[in-house]
């Protein structure tokens, strides 16, 4: 009997120990998978910021490059109609910004271009218009100013409505609205009547000169390159999916790219990634022409876009996924809203140079 009573306690102190090792096991897989989670969210949130600044990067970088620099002109001239009416048009101002006025309802702000200001979050946008240089341009063989027509010496693929630049890299490097032409090897930009803004078209038939009131001028282009207009602004919107077992929408990075709707140029939404809660810009000016920047202000502060030679851009990115982080967390937004909660969030700055503006 005592025999027995010794060996019924010695398992019972084994069960009891193996329970305590169970438990030290789960607990210890438990902190491998919650730091598992952790590493595998934090790795998202770098490569999405990576790409984001990729895309970004490249457009800041070539904004306002027209493929070569033209003696005298530092923008091309503009023929198309109303060419101030909208931010894709404008290419006297290849780089622009708006910044979020502070409220505390972090909605889009009435200073956000019309084409995505009532879907725009919290957060700035920055837009930048450059000529196409991923894919491969047209190559000019006959201009004709009496007819408006641009001979390619091969088939192009431009759309009817696309806004095209046109650059010889000689004389002169012009902006005009492609109106007929689609899928064979000769572009049409007609005259259309001018208008109210913003209707569209073109205000001359000829693509040289300063502006629409200059006299057409009848000139050699041959061996000049036409590329699509690149129009692309950068901006937060609330993407179509939601958080996990919420019914609150997922905030995005979202690109609004200039393109064309049937036979008029317009813009459209892409979005770029998930989870990006807050973007704030800084803009570097040349106040001194020097070459190198004297001050980083917000938009509103820029006294002229012209001498902007880098733009600074923050990133907050947050984990869709709730309790990625083991405390509750508060981030307080640039327009000064806040929130709380359990996901995970990093910040990250990335400087870009406007390459045409450097020194």
């Amino acid at each position: 009997r005592y025999q027995r009573g010794v060996t019924l306690i010695e398992l019972m102190i084994s069960l009891s120990i193996g329970l305590v090792m169970i438990g030290a096991l789960i607990a210890v897989h438990l902190a491998q998978y919650q730091s598992t989670r952790q590493m595998e969210a934090l790795s998202r949130l770098q490569e999405n910021a990576r790409y984001a600044f990729e895309l970004m990067g490249y457009d800041i970088r070539m904004a306002g490059n027209w493929t070569c620099s033209i003696p005298g002109q530092s923008t091309p001239s503009n023929f198309v109609n109303n060419p101030t009416a909208d931010w894709w048009r404008n290419t006297s101002r290849p780089l622009f910004g708006v910044s979020e006025t502070a409220d505390s309802n972090a909605e889009g702000d009435a200073g956000f271009p019309a084409d995505f200001d009532a879907e725009a979050l919290r957060g700035d946008t920055v837009m930048v218009l450059r000529a196409d240089h991923d894919n491969p341009p047209g190559e000019v063989e006959v201009y004709d100013l009496g007819t408006a027509d641009i001979d390619l010496t091969e088939n192009h693929t431009f759309n009817d409505g696309e806004l095209l630049v046109l650059n010889d890299c000689k004389t002169q490097a012009s902006v005009f609205q492609m109106t007929a032409g689609e899928g064979g090897d000769t572009i049409k930009h007609l005259i259309t009547t001018p208008a109210p803004s913003p209707a569209q078209g073109n205000c001359s038939a000829s693509l040289f000169g300063t502006t629409c009131a200059t006299a057409p001028i009848a000139t050699d282009v041959a061996g000049a390159k036409v590329m699509r207009l690149v129009g692309n602004a950068y901006y937060l919107r609330n993407s179509p999916r939601m958080y996990p077992n919420t019914s609150t929408p997922i905030p995005s990075l979202y690109r609004q790219a200039l393109g064309n709707s049937g036979t008029t140029a317009a813009t459209s939404a892409e979005e770029l990634i998930d989870g990006v809660i807050d973007m704030q810009i800084l803009y570097g000016e040349d106040t001194t022409a020097d070459g190198s920047v004297d001050t980083y202000v917000e938009a509103d502060g820029v006294a002229n876009w012209a001498n902007v030679i880098a733009v600074r851009v923050t990133l907050t990115l947050e984990s869709t996924d709730e309790n990625q982080s083991t405390t509750s967390q508060t981030f307080t937004f640039g327009n000064g809203a806040t929130v709380t909660n359990n996901r995970l969030r990093r910040t990250f700055t990335a400087t870009f140079g406007v390459r045409n503006r450097l020194n």
